[in-house]
């Protein structure tokens, strides 16, 4: 029986505090982690307590979600009874109408002098005939909306900047770099920034000096580690999360982002799909490399790879050739790699998803991914949903867009610009 709806109070602010959702990159595969709290799937359900969120009545009820708009108030699917306990990128809408600066948004579903359906999402603040929606300019248009503003990118340069002056008085001269998403150019607005400064000599002696002043600065220093010629802080800036990385020779991080943009280049409709499938993880809670998720650098790997073995012609096709190529364990281990691999049979025979480091091809970036059963029943899901939108008219399907059915969307109003 499906979830009975909840009434919403009328002074319910219903907002989700948005979590810091870190984007680190793991360039070892070294990223062991653990499922905390009973693990992602207990209690039959998404999460503990047999839903996505805490008193849910699961991922999907009801075909994801009971009522019109599932992901929205009042849905029994991700937000099951007026509950806000998804810890992603949610947030319910206070009305059908949302404000944008002099102009007014209207989310609600309503039909053209022809019966048409127009559909209104974020990403089509406009609104948009429902019958029209192709998922390949779907996810291009998603994609825009996720893309940095200057605004944004210039606050995490601000940061790399400061973090680096106050590195200077300690180790004068050095410099500190970007890699991960942000130097790639595929950063979405909770992405952490991930940093690293090479040239570190002595890290044991001079690491509590350096956290001293970032400390003085508006920062706030929540983890540091140091050992063996290297170190990490992890560092609050505002609404920035940093991800200081200090080595004291080369870092492979770096060397990295060269590579990265050359296949970006070559493969441009990654850039979008990786934009979506980023998104997806971290509303799942599986993009932490940290607690067992995907690094961004590994997911990048694997889109690259389906790029080169399937050939999709545009991102639409690509983002359902990915969820069917990872959605579930397949008889061999196959060698993911976003370039011919050099990897053997053998080497990818230990490890249920061996993802090729493009640096380094004895270098499994998804070793310590704990989370892969989780991931993989994500992919799962979301391919089922798409596989609806592929069926002529989607007869009978109540979504109100492809990527509206596999992701909540509502904290992405606060994006949305009317033209």
């Amino acid at each position: 029986m499906a979830a009975a709806r909840s009434p919403v109070k009328k002074d319910e602010k219903s907002m989700v505090s948005m979590p810091s959702l870190r984007d680190s990159q793991s360039q070892s595969g070294q990223n062991s982690g653990h499922m905390s709290g009973g693990g992602y799937a207990s209690g039959g359900g998404y999460a503990s307590g047999g839903g996505y969120g805490s008193g849910g009545a699961g991922y999907g009820s009801g075909a994801y979600g009971m009522g019109e708009y599932p992901y929205e108030r009042g849905g029994s699917g991700y937000r099951s009874g007026g509950q806000q306990s998804m810890p992603s990128l949610l947030q319910a809408s206070s009305g059908e109408r949302e404000n944008t600066g002099s102009k007014t948004i209207d989310k609600r579903r309503r039909h053209n002098e022809n019966g048409q359906t127009i559909v209104t999402t974020p990403w089509y603040p406009q609104g948009t005939l429902k019958d029209d929606i192709k998922l390949g300019a779907e996810a291009n248009e998603l994609a825009k909306l996720l893309k940095l503003s200057p605004e944004e990118a210039a606050v995490r340069n601000r940061c790399r900047s400061t973090i680096q002056d106050a590195i200077r008085e300690v180790w004068p001269g050095l410099t500190v770099k970007c890699y991960g998403s942000f130097a790639y150019g595929l950063s979405l607005p909770t992405s952490s920034l991930d940093l690293v400064c090479e040239g570190c000599s002595e890290l044991d002696t001079f690491m509590d000096e350096l956290v001293k002043k970032l400390e003085a600065l508006p920062f706030k220093v929540e983890g540091k580690y140091c050992g063996a010629g290297e170190g990490f802080c992890r560092i609050k800036a505002g609404s920035v999360t940093a991800n200081l990385s200090l080595v004291s020779g080369k870092s492979l991080a770096r060397q990295s982002v060269g590579a990265m943009r050359g296949f970006l280049e070559k493969y441009p409709i990654a850039s979008p799909v990786y934009a979506i499938v980023r998104l997806l993880l971290q509303q799942s809670r599986c993009n932490d490399p940290v607690d067992g998720g995907l690094s961004s650098y590994t997911l990048l790997v694997m889109i690259l790879h389906t790029c080169r073995t399937q050939d999709p012609k545009d991102a639409g096709q690509l983002l359902v050739a990915f969820f069917q190529q990872y959605a579930s364990p397949k008889p061999e281990t196959t060698v993911i790699s976003a370039k011919s691999s050099k990897a053997t049979p053998k080497d990818a025979a230990q490890n249920a998803l061996y993802v090729e480091d493009p640096l380094d091809f004895n270098n499994n970036l998804a070793a310590g991914c704990t989370r892969l059963v989780q991931i993989r029943s994500v992919f799962q899901t979301s391919s089922m949903t798409l596989q609806k939108w592929l069926t002529p008219r989607w007869t009978g399907y109540r979504g109100r867009t492809p990527l509206s059915s596999i992701l909540a969307y509502g904290d992405l109003w606060d994006r949305a610009v009317l033209e």
